[in-house]
């Protein structure tokens, strides 16, 4: 194919349901979904790639909105495998929102040192000698009480609601003398704006422990627990994580629309301003409107 002019099938717009980040609204005949509507999508996103990497002023990605219910039944999955065109919502019309982010591109201010996701990739992210991550449920070597010491002990959460939240904890980390030094925890909630179940993530690094990579090893342990077990069948409830970034540091630090080194999209902000992003288990599908 041809590479097209991308002005006759985009329109710059802020996407308010994506933060009011700008993509490229785009809108051709035939639309993504078929095979000569993925070939054409493809070539205007090349293009307009290409473009943001030699000037990234403008938008930072392309957006579609599905109307069709047959494409949507006939297309089901959460990322669509040829286009990566992933969804990221349901509109008021009862549309899909599917979004591709271009390479690199930021939703937010960075900082002087912010990695690209080529040197993020790059960074050594090992746990130092007799660190480990187990599951808490799965391990003798520490135990509810624990978690609740770490908690309490840096102040990280009343002591009540320590108890409370100690039954979402999946994952811990350990120091060599087996003492907790971080804690993942999951809960199984809906999120109105994709319309799905999926888990709920949250991670705590004790003080000590911040610069010892527990915090990206533990979001991927906690990944691939849940999505081993969501492929497995042995728990279907949620085919996907989604995580509310609050750190105002780690929303500039790691700024980039798609955390390509954990699977991670952003897809809009929460009430309180935290960066809202969102993983799907393979085989994960978006949910088709009634």
């Amino acid at each position: 194919m041809s590479t097209p002019d991308p002005g006759q099938f985009v329109e710059d717009q802020p996407v308010s349901v994506l933060g009011g980040r700008r993509f490229w609204i785009y809108r051709a005949d035939p639309p993504p979904g078929e095979g000569e509507g993925d070939e054409l999508f493809k070539a205007v996103f090349r293009e307009l790639d290409a473009r943001h990497q030699e000037d990234r002023s403008g938008p930072v990605g392309l957006c579609v909105a599905v109307s069709d219910p047959e494409v949507m039944r006939r297309r089901p999955e959460a990322t669509w495998p040829d286009t990566e065109l992933t969804y990221a919502g349901t509109l008021a019309d009862r549309s899909q929102l599917r979004i591709r982010y271009f390479a690199e591109a930021v939703i937010a201010p960075g900082l002087p040192n912010s990695p690209s996701q080529a040197a993020w990739a790059a960074q050594d992210h090992a746990l130092d000698e007799g660190y480990r991550i187990v599951p808490l449920a799965e391990t003798d070597a520490a135990g509810a009480d624990d978690v609740v010491e770490l908690w309490t002990r840096e102040n990280a959460m009343p002591q009540q609601e320590a108890r409370r939240r100690v039954h979402e904890v999946l994952m811990v980390g350990l120091e060599p003398s087996d003492q907790v030094a971080a804690v993942s925890t999951v809960y199984l909630q809906r999120n109105a704006q994709l319309g799905m179940d999926l888990w709920h993530y949250r991670t705590y690094v004790s003080t000590e422990n911040r610069m010892a990579n527990f915090a990206i090893r533990l979001l991927w342990a906690t990944r691939d627990h849940l999505r081993e077990r969501y492929e497995s069948g042995v728990d279907p409830r949620a085919p996907g994580m989604l995580m509310e970034v609050e750190s105002e540091f780690l929303q500039a630090y790691y700024n980039t629309g798609y955390w390509a080194l954990s699977d991670f999209w952003f897809i809009g902000e929460s009430s309180n301003g935290a960066h809202v992003r969102v993983h799907y288990f393979p085989g994960a599908q978006a949910p088709i409107p009634q």
